[in-house]
Order: C-alpha cells, then structure tokens, then sequence
C-alpha cells in the first residue's frame, strides 16, 4: 500500500492524496449497503402485507399529473407528443406498468417503490461511509434513516415523490463511487441520473444540468475533453423534451404549471375582500380573484378561456387541457403584479412555507390514513424525535402539521458548514480547488438541499412538506456530518487523481 503524501504543505489541516488501492472496494461497505436495505425492505414489507399501507387511496386517473388511462394505453406516444403539464418519465413508468399488470398497476408499483426505498436506505450508508469515513457511524445512522416511517408512507403514496427522492440520492452516490474509485462512468451516470430527475419532475429545471456537468467535467480534471461530449449527449433527453414544448406550445420548460404554482404563495393568505380590491386595481383578473388554484379548466370558461382541441390528451377537464396554457399564464402575471405592489406579503408567505416545509413530512395530509395504520411509529418520530409536539408550543400557528426540529437545525448546521469550509480554505483560490474535489460528494449534497429548500419555499404554498421528502434522507446526513466532522476534526480523503487510462 502506497503512503499518503500531502498535496501541499498549506493544505495539511484539509487535504490527503492517496493512492488508488487504498479505495479499493471494501466488503464492509458492500455488505452495510445490503443489511440497511435489506432490514428496510423486510420492515416495509410487514407494513404493507400486515398493517396494510394502502397506495391505491387514489386512482391513476384521479391524479392531476398523469395522462388518463385509456390514452395511456391506447396511444401512449401521441399523448407524451401532446402532453405539457408535467415532464413525461412519470407518465411512461406508469404506461409500464399499466402494460404489464393492469389492473394491479398499483400494487406493482408500491413494490417497486419498496425495492427502490430499500436501495435509497442502502446508498444512505454508503454516503455517509465516504462523508465520515466511519463505519458504525454510517450504520446507525442509516438504520435509523431505514426505519424512518416517512419512506414507508411515500413508497405508499401513487405519485412521482418516491421516484425523485431515489433519484437525487443516485446522483449523491455516484458521486461517492467516484470518490472511492475515480473513473469515468460514475460522473457518466451521475449527469444521466439527472437528466431522468429533469425528465420526472419539473420542480428540478434543466439549468442544474450546466452546473451538474461542470462539476462533472471539474471532478475529470485531463479527462475532461474525453467526458465532455458523452455528458452533452446526454442532455438531448432533457433539451429535448423542452425544445418539443417551445414547438409545440411555445414555452421553454417540462411544464405549464409554473404560474399557477407562483400564484398560490403570492396571493396565498389574502382574505376575499383584498383580492376583490386587486381586481379593482386590475393587478389581478377576476377569475383569479373566484377560483381557486387548479380549479377544473371546465370552470374557466365563462372567462373566456374556450379553447377547444381534437386531441383527445388535450380535450379533458384535467390539468393537461388546452386551455391550462393560458390560464397558467394569467395566474402568473397576477401573480407577478401582486408580487411587485406587495413584496413584503410575499416574504412573510415565504417564511410561513419553510415552516410548512420543515415539518414532518408524515404529517402531510395526503398520507393521514396510512400514517394513522403506523400507528405509535409515525408518532413517535413525528411528534417526540423530530419535536413537533415541542415546537408547536411557540408556535403562533396550531396547525399539527406544521413545526419541526428541522426548521432551527437546518440554518445552524448550514451557517455551521459554511463557516468551517471557509475556515479551511479562506481566500485561497487553490484552496477552494482542492476542496471541491475532495469533498464533491458534500458539495453536491449541500446543492441539491439548498435548491430544493429555496425553490420549495418560494414557488409553492401549502404541500412544501412534500417536498421536504425529496431531499429529506440528505438533510438528515448533512445534519450527520456537519455535527460529526466539527466534533472531531480529520483530514478529507478525497478521490486519487486517476491516469487516461481509468473508464
């Protein structure tokens, strides 16, 4: 085994180079990975066969983000040609599974969010394995991210959540593979895993993309122009479903719901009478002033929005409609009217959601019935683990879904991180360098928790907490480590610099 040697002497207190052999692939790690999936899979199993986790509390065709269907088995492509309210991935899992065991589409697809809840308890270990470098810190550690009783409920609930939450878990460990074996592929994988994550849900725009590959082609220093056009390739996925909506329905994005979502936390909180006084003012429309957000397209129509269409994925009373285009667009620029007269409302509404967004995400309302069947599990981790029933005693709202631990540990293990990286590398430019590859995998961490937190406090009000889930598995290991690493201070093992010829 070759000895470590400093990349240079001002780095000592951050940075070790080692050979590759010392990162060669250990069986503890493979072996952790599988003994927290595989608890979590057993448990989740006992919770569906015997408590009786229901996912089917609502039909495919009652949700708003999915194709009916009859389209979707009579005419998938045609439908995914005409389809503008969400990106298309969740829409072909569920054309798979609807061709392959309707009517249980259902069922099947609670099993394959078991499997893939199980393998995102596993990644949770091996994460924290190269963040800690300590063995029964990450096993504990991930058991109890394995038995947290919000995995269960989300793998029961018949939406996209489940399915993106185990993509951005993806991308952080293939970032781990590359930090304990530098090759090309994982930096390949991580940049496809975050076109699928584009490709699923539109809350992840294609912009992460440009950021995700210059990380990329950073972490492959010399091999950069090698990996370069492969990435680019890539991305014709997700450039490609948004160059297919700026034809078709000219807008350049995975969805037409944006201003209806901007409008729901600008005008959210404004009684009857001050929006009545806007559409006075002619800040907002009088339809946005009678309906609610993502009222029927059909309750539109005395307004004026009567568009008709011969598609038949165009033509239902959905949020797929023709109309919704329009109607977006008119929510939006009420809501940008309103945002500009009033910002301070805004702001106030903002803060409001990141409490909303830092509660338990069990407690969503969604999930009551299946988180009632878990019983004293849901319980104790929402109530007493996380504090919310501490938290709700100095709260001016009493709502139980609202307040958690989470909502003062997330800024304070931030600040934390932020003052120890700048601690360790100051004003040094090289510095700075080093760090960003040898810690890549924090890095990407701490980027996906600050981009999902700001845009699901700012573009949403009301269902946050769901989208607190999408990333909650990280937050808890940034939370991990952050505490870990400034109680006992060691050296970051970063990547080996690879030679041309490692694939």
């Amino acid at each position: 085994m070759a000895p470590m040697t400093e990349i240079a002497p001002q780095h000592h207190r951050l940075i070790q180079w080692q050979d590759p052999r010392v990162t060669a692939v250990n069986p503890t790690r493979i072996t952790g990975f599988w003994l927290v999936a595989g608890l979590h899979f057993v448990v989740a199993l006992y919770y569906k066969q015997v408590i009786g986790l229901d996912i089917a509390w609502r039909e495919w065709d009652g949700l708003w983000q999915t194709i009916p269907t009859d389209l979707l088995r009579a005419n998938l492509w045609q439908s995914l040609w005409h389809y503008h309210a969400q990106p298309p991935l969740f829409n072909l899992f569920g054309a798979l599974l609807l061709k392959l065991f309707y009517p249980h589409h259902l069922e099947a697809m609670h099993f394959v969010y078991i499997m893939l809840g199980s393998l995102m308890a596993g990644m949770a270990y091996r994460i924290l394995w190269a963040l800690t470098n300590n063995a029964l810190l990450s096993f504990v550690t991930a058991v109890l991210l394995a038995l947290n009783p919000t995995l269960f409920l989300y793998e029961a609930y018949p939406l996209y959540d489940l399915l993106t939450a185990f993509l951005i878990m993806l991308s952080i460990f293939c970032l781990a593979i590359y930090w304990a074996k530098p090759r090309l592929w994982p930096l390949v994988a991580f940049i496809l895993t975050l076109n699928l994550l584009v490709l699923t849900r539109s809350f992840y725009h294609l912009m992460i993309l440009f950021i995700a590959i210059s990380f990329a082609l950073f972490l492959a220093r010399a091999q950069w122009r090698r990996l370069l056009p492969v990435l680019l390739l890539i991305c014709l996925l997700s450039v490609g479903w948004y160059a297919k909506n700026a034809y078709r329905f000219d807008f350049f994005g995975s969805s037409s719901w944006l201003g209806i979502g901007l409008w729901k936390i600008v005008g959210a909180t404004y009684s009857a009478d001050e929006l009545a006084t806007f559409v006075e003012q002619e800040l907002i429309t009088t339809a946005v002033a009678d309906l609610p957000e993502f009222s029927r397209p059909s309750l539109f129509v005395p307004y004026g929005f009567t568009a008709t269409s011969p598609i038949a994925v165009l033509a239902q009373d959905d949020y797929n409609n023709i109309n919704i285009l329009a109607i977006s667009q008119m929510y939006r620029q009420s809501a940008l009217n309103v945002l500009k007269h009033d910002p301070g409302h805004y702001a106030v509404n903002v803060i409001l959601a990141y409490m909303v967004y830092t509660s338990p995400p069990s407690r969503f309302y969604h999930l009551t019935d299946n988180a009632t069947r878990m019983g004293g599990h849901e319980q104790l981790v929402s109530q007493y683990v996380l504090g919310q029933r501490f938290i709700q005693r100095f709260l001016p709202l009493r709502d139980d879904t609202i307040g958690s631990w989470m909502a003062i540990l997330l800024p304070v293990n931030f600040l934390m991180y932020l003052l120890w990286v700048f601690k360790q590398n100051r004003f040094s430019s090289g510095r700075w360098r080093a760090y960003l590859r040898a810690d890549a995998v924090m890095v990407w961490l701490v980027f996906m928790i600050v981009y999902t937190t700001a845009v699901g406090i700012t573009l949403e009000y009301i269902e946050n907490v769901r989208f607190q889930f999408l990333v909650e598995q990280p937050i808890w290991i940034f939370i991990v480590v952050t505490t870990y690493r400034i109680a006992r201070p060691q050296p970051i093992q970063p990547p080996a610099i690879h030679s041309p010829s490692q694939t």
